[in-house]
């Protein structure tokens, strides 16, 4: 009897430590997956808000299709001009607590404001200002503005030209020379040998196809990496 009785304690103790054992090797387990989500997360979660504001060539770029792996807002509106944006700017942009914003405007000035190219600069400037306004630490890339070809379309191209664009383009530069904005002179990279938009790279002469947004993406990748 007292055989037995030493039999189940020892049985039961066994199985105690059995227990013990699995449960700390379960344990161990969960803290090693735990600490693989959180190191996945760490890697695959950006926190970052990227914000393009623009006028039809921001609007009509597929943001998640040439950005996939980013969290970015398309605040492009057709027919936009820097008076428009400047009227809106709690839904354009501080809705969206950028920590980037990517700037394209000044086309549709060229043609329906009224404004010279001073004028035009000034209004960018301020768009620029008040963001920093709202929050100094917000990175803002201010791009040229794109070239042109009137040999597709005269109507969509109208009064701009590529010799007005390169004056603004050249105030707009200054603009980041005086701020912390970083300029980025996508003119060149669109332009053929006669100064013209390239041709394989637009659908109109004023807007891009999926070829010339696939330039600009290459382009801009590197800015949204910084």
């Amino acid at each position: 009897m007292k055989n037995l009785k030493t039999l189940v304690i020892f049985i039961g103790a066994s199985f105690m430590l059995l227990v013990g054992i699995l449960l700390c090797i379960n344990e161990k387990k969960i803290i090693n997956m735990n600490y693989k989500i959180e190191k996945l997360e760490r890697y695959t979660y950006n926190k970052e808000s990227i914000v393009f504001l623009g006028d039809s060539i921001t609007s009509r770029c597929d943001l998640n299709k040439y950005f996939p792996n980013y969290n970015v807002y398309n605040s492009g509106i057709a027919g936009n001009m820097t008076k428009d944006i400047l009227e809106n700017m709690e839904n354009r942009v501080f809705i969206y607590n950028p920590t980037k914003v990517f700037i394209l405007i000044g086309t549709n000035d060229l043609v329906y404001s009224g404004l010279d190219n001073d004028g035009i600069k000034n209004n960018i400037e301020e768009i620029i200002n008040k963001i920093y306004e709202k929050n100094s630490n917000t990175k803002i890339y201010l791009e040229s503005i794109y070239p042109v070809n009137t040999s597709l379309n005269k109507e969509i191209v109208e009064t701009r030209t590529n010799d007005n664009i390169k004056n603004l383009n050249n105030k707009i530069e200054k603009i980041c020379d005086n701020n912390k904005c970083t300029y980025i002179n996508m003119y060149d990279d669109l332009t053929d040998k006669n100064g013209n938009m390239k041709r394989i790279y637009t659908v109109d002469g004023l807007h891009l196809n999926k070829i010339g947004y696939k330039v600009v993406t290459n382009k801009l990748i590197k800015y949204l990496d910084e």
